[in-house]
């Protein structure tokens, strides 16, 4: 059970980190923004300036927080028995996810991200909701 909470949540992190890059890129910002503000609780501010093996770290560091996401999800022990209610818990623990990172997480872990957030604007949210279904 844990170990498909974290395959769905590194499939999950995967979507919407790409659909993040397809929105920052949209923006004008391009679409490496997101991997490497990511990378940022690694390399610091550098992580900007960085290049493709920054990205890839930055990739690597989403997907090993949404894995780990997906493994708290499942070890929650949600009693889920239909599409419908598993949709509406995962949103709801992506909703709570999205609070807690935008106010304590991100601030504390990664300024660099937690920067940039008012770029993202609500798309941010969306992104979690998206990781959520």
């Amino acid at each position: 059970m844990l170990g498909g909470g974290a395959i769905g949540g590194l499939i999950a992190g995967a979507v919407a980190l790409a659909a993040g890059m397809a929105w920052t890129s949209g923006l004008g910002l391009g679409a490496g923004l997101l991997p490497h503000a990511l990378a940022g609780w690694i390399s610091g501010p550098m992580s900007l300036l960085g290049g493709a093996g920054t990205g890839i770290a930055g990739w690597l560091a989403g997907l090993a927080g949404a894995a780990l996401l997906g493994l708290l999800y499942a070890a929650l022990g949600w009693n889920v028995r239909s599409y419908g209610t598993a949709l509406l818990w995962g949103i709801l623990f992506a909703i709570i996810v999205w609070a807690a990172f935008a106010r304590w997480v991100l601030p504390a872990i990664n300024p660099i991200l937690a920067a940039y957030l008012p770029l993202l604007g609500p798309a941010w949210f969306f992104l979690h909701v998206l990781y959520g279904v």
